[in-house]
């Protein structure tokens, strides 16, 4: 009986490495195993702690003085595996090697690592023969499907380890820590046919709320049409609608819908920015329960040992993304799948038979939009994921299929189409404003938006504003954390009619916030941003129509060398085609294409 992990409890057994690998097992084979037709996962659970064998670390394991992580082991498995030529055996030797510290290049492992390893690995195989009878019986009953993984052998690799270190840091949690093994699994999930009725509910009360106002139909008729698309077991399709038309309910009901339909374990909406998480994350906790819905972006915190209940539940679920319905940013969600961290690949394998919801895609950068298209086309190939594409401002998918970004387009949803937004009349101000001269010509109306294109404008336009009025004047940017952001947003929502107002803000307000403004301003930008921005007037139709006034400043800013690039091309868009071009969808395309032509796309 071999020992892998030994408690500070005198009083308690050790964990056996049966045990240990037994209950890897049962966590990979829910998880991963169907994915995995090689035996690598399998491979690389039975060799990992392999290592441990030693009489040297059984005997600092099996100690009154044995301390946790005191055992140098993971290179031993990889040492018992080095001299296979399989390939598969290859693979799982650089999965256990770093299956403590992080994936490294296999080139480096077998140049660097393997050669200046103990020796007392080396004698693994000789003094526990069984062993490699063990390896030979897992490569052999799984050799008939060996040739399938070379052409997506790159991220199968990081999906194994994904499945191997969660595993093993459950297995180990179980005996180190049952207070957090307990918590996990003290969940109130439901099954998703359950999340659907709560969704249907709300939609159907919110529609008896608002029965007169002109969306409410619409937001119906495309609620419905989603849930109806999530019957079918497509896996690339997209939902393209204005701004307002209740994209965010019906992605969720395809999402839901889908999941039940075709079995899939989770859906994972994907944004752009953590303002528009945590505003939507905790609309979907209304309806659904805390429990049920996982958020996860670069400002949450990590597990607190004083942390209990559902703080702990959710503290621990961020770990490996173990939970039915998932808010993230895209930033966290690409990080993760291009990273080599042992932190951030641990979720990986949990993105496996899900629905992925790229919520506003259009603002993924442009000159990256080639190899996530590409991981995306892998996950939805090999490991049984729906990505679903959702904007009022996408990309157009002919100008993404023409600069091979995409080799098809998606499935369109709202068969339809977008069609041309009646709610705003569209200006353009000739003349470059001063930040002196664009506060003149905001404090003249009662209720006013202005977007700026930076932080630091934003803040100069605020003061500018403050100084000549005594109106409501709030600011939104960056700038402020999120509860700050989302609590100055909820003031502005909630002033008594009619009660004068003007918002300096930067693009942040330009996606999933629900302002309705009479009249907006907005800064030269990139045209999908120009179009965002015009959602916030009239959005609810409100007023007879809308005004959104076009302007551009003496000496203007940008946020980045791409957004200067796209706001420059917009500039050449609209003096070629004019500004009733911005309400015309069909032909945003035009633009899509001159902009892909300017700007490098990697590969």
């Amino acid at each position: 009986m071999f020992v892998v992990h030994s408690s500070s409890d005198k009083n308690r057994p050790h964990h056996l490495m049966l045990d240990h690998n037994s209950e890897m097992k049962a966590y990979i084979e829910g998880s991963f195993a169907k994915y995995d037709p090689f035996g690598i996962t399998q491979l690389s659970n039975y060799l990992h702690d392999v290592g441990k064998l030693t009489a040297k670390n059984q005997a600092i394991l099996t100690s009154e003085n044995a301390k946790r992580g005191s055992v140098i082991h993971a290179i031993g498995g990889a040492v018992v595996l080095q001299d296979y030529e399989d390939v598969r055996a290859k693979l799982a030797a650089l999965i256990v090697a770093c299956h403590h510290t992080g994936l490294i290049n296999i080139q480096r492992l077998f140049q660097e690592k393997l050669p200046a390893a103990d020796e007392d690995f080396k004698q693994i195989p000789f003094d526990y023969p069984y062993i490699g009878e063990k390896i030979d019986q897992i490569l052999h009953s799984n050799q008939q499907f060996q040739d399938q993984l070379s052409s997506y052998a790159h991220l199968f690799v990081k999906l194994s380890y994904s499945a191997l270190i969660d595993a093993d840091f459950l297995s180990t949690e179980l005996y180190m820590d049952e207070r957090k093994a307990v918590a996990r699994k003290d969940t109130n999930s439901l099954e998703f046919k359950e999340y659907l009725s709560l969704l249907d509910a709300k939609v159907r009360a919110l529609q008896q709320v608002y029965s007169d106002e002109p969306l409410t139909k619409k937001r119906s008729a495309l609620y419905y049409q989603a849930k109806i698309a999530g019957e079918s077991s497509q896996s690339f399709l997209s939902l393209v609608e204005r701004t307002g038309y209740g994209k965010n309910f019906a992605s969720m009901a395809f999402g839901l819908q889908h999941c039940d339909t075709n079995n899939k374990r989770r859906v994972i909406v994907a944004l752009p920015q953590t303002s528009i998480i945590d505003q939507n994350a905790y609309q979907f906790k209304q309806i659904f329960g805390n429990d049920s819905v996982l958020v996860h972006h670069s400002q949450i915190s990590s597990v607190s040992e004083s942390e209990s209940g559902e703080v702990l539940r959710a503290n621990l679920a961020i770990e490996n993304w173990d939970a039915p319905i998932i808010f993230t940013t895209t930033n966290q969600l690409f990080q993760s799948l291009f990273s080599r961290k042992k932190r951030d690949l641990r979720k990986l394998h949990n993105l496996t038979n899900s629905v992925i919801i790229l919520d506003e895609f259009q603002k993924l950068p442009l000159h990256v939009l080639k190899p996530i298209f590409n991981i995306l086309h892998t996950l939805r190939t090999h490991f049984g994921v729906t990505v679903l594409l959702t904007s009022a401002t996408p990309y157009s998918y002919e100008a993404l299929q023409q600069f091979r970004v995409i080799d098809e387009p998606p499935q369109e949803i709202n068969t339809k189409g977008i069609r041309a937004d009646t709610r705003v009349t569209y200006t353009k101000e000739e003349a470059p404003f001063t930040v002196d001269k664009l506060a003149d010509e905001l404090v003249k109306h009662q209720f006013v938006l202005c977007i700026v294109n930076t932080k630091k404008r934003a803040r100069d336009v605020y003061n500018a504003v403050r100084q000549r009025t005594e109106k409501n004047v709030f600011h939104l940017s960056k700038a402020m954390c999120p509860h700050h952001l989302l609590k100055t947003i909820e003031q502005i929502k909630n002033l008594k009619k009619n009660t004068p107002v003007i918002v300096i803000a930067t693009s942040i307000v330009e996606t999933g916030v629900n302002f309705d403004f009479p009249v907006v301003y907005r800064e030269l930008a990139p045209l999908a941003s120009l179009i965002q921005a015009a959602g916030r007037s009239n959005r609810n139709f409100n007023y007879t129509v809308g005004k959104f006034v076009i302007f551009s400043f003496d000496e203007p800013t940008f946020v980045s060398e791409e957004y200067q690039l796209a706001t420059e091309q917009t500039v050449a868009f609209l003096d070629h085609y004019g500004l009733d071009c911005l309400k015309d969808p069909t032909s945003f395309h035009l633009y899509d294409r001159a902009l892909f032509a300017a700007t490098v796309i990697e590969d």
